[in-house]
């Protein structure tokens, strides 16, 4: 087997698989839209931190040499009270655009306050640019304007949507044949007084010593052998197959940590963790919950 034409055939099933996740992921977004449940989870963010993690994914998405990204313009320091995943989406959105609408040249992205109480964030590129009538309509649903390149026409109306829905302004400034700048606003706030400050807890926190010992609450196999595979050379697993199981196994053991499933059969993770909690010795147990729902609204923190 060549393996040049091996590397060849995994691109395309990269690419194709990358075309399918934002396909389903703007029609689970239009259809949550529709239903009025698009919500927002905000939290202090770094922004520049933030932006420069855009730049490095979307860096890695540039397939013509010919043309750069770069984070060009930034404050020194920002802290921004937003959802960051709706931030992402947005920016991320417009570097997108960007890539396949430019050719030669530039894509840059940055941000800066144009007074004390708005955050101005872009993406300009030196692409093939738009007309006026086209700027005027680029913002509606299902809107393409070259057919061959790949795409549902929905991602600039859900960017449109996010911004309005936040209290800002979203517009584009474009000229044929130059290049376009894709722009938003947003109200600048830092955040509020009753904000969590409470620190998650990380695996890397714990010593790697064997005699760390984890108690794998999970009950699909394939699951399991993941985090074994992970987690087998440096800490000491107990599996529980069940809920049940867990609480007789972590009175048994008295694990220093509990990796547990939230849908389980016979006791879930919630079953289970209000089950720890009722022993005052494990009531400052570490427990981490997994679970394969995607939706920030399906994760209940304990």
């Amino acid at each position: 087997e060549d393996p040049v034409e091996m590397r060849e055939y995994a691109d395309i099933i990269e690419t194709n698989t990358d075309l399918l996740l934002q396909l389903i992921n703007d029609i689970l977004d239009l259809s949550k839209i529709e239903a009025g449940t698009f919500d927002f989870y905000p939290s202090s963010i770094d922004v520049n931190q933030t932006m420069e993690e855009i730049e490095q994914s979307m860096r890695l998405r540039l397939k013509n040499s010919d043309v750069t990204l770069a984070f060009t313009e930034r404050l020194p320091g920002c802290l921004f009270y937003i959802d960051k995943n709706r931030l992402i989406q947005l920016l991320a959105n417009f570097v997108n655009n960007a890539i396949k609408f430019t050719q030669t040249g530039t894509i840059c992205m940055g941000y800066r306050m144009t007074d004390t109480d708005t955050i101005y964030f872009y993406v300009s590129d030196t692409g093939c640019g738009m007309s006026n009538e086209q700027c005027e309509h680029v913002f509606e649903r299902f809107v393409k304007y070259n057919p061959f390149i790949q795409g549902t026409g929905l991602g600039l109306s859900i960017c449109r949507t996010i911004v309005e829905r936040l209290g800002g302004k979203i517009g584009v400034d474009s000229e044929e044949g130059k290049g376009s700048t894709f722009w938003f606003t947003l109200p600048y706030h830092t955040g509020t007084a009753n904000e969590s400050t409470d620190k998650p807890v990380e695996l890397s926190e714990l010593s790697k010593d064997k005699q760390i010992t984890i108690l794998i609450a999970e009950d699909d196999e394939s699951n399991y052998r993941l985090f074994h595979s992970i987690l087998q050379k440096d800490f000491q697993l107990i599996h529980a197959r069940d809920g049940k199981e867990a609480v007789e196994l972590y009175s048994l053991h008295h694990p220093n940590l509990i990796l547990m499933d939230i849908n389980m059969p016979n006791m879930n993770g919630f079953q289970l963790l209000a089950e720890i909690k009722k022993d005052d010795k494990l009531k400052h147990l570490p427990v981490l919950m997994v679970t394969a729902e995607a939706r920030k609204e399906d994760i209940v923190l304990a």
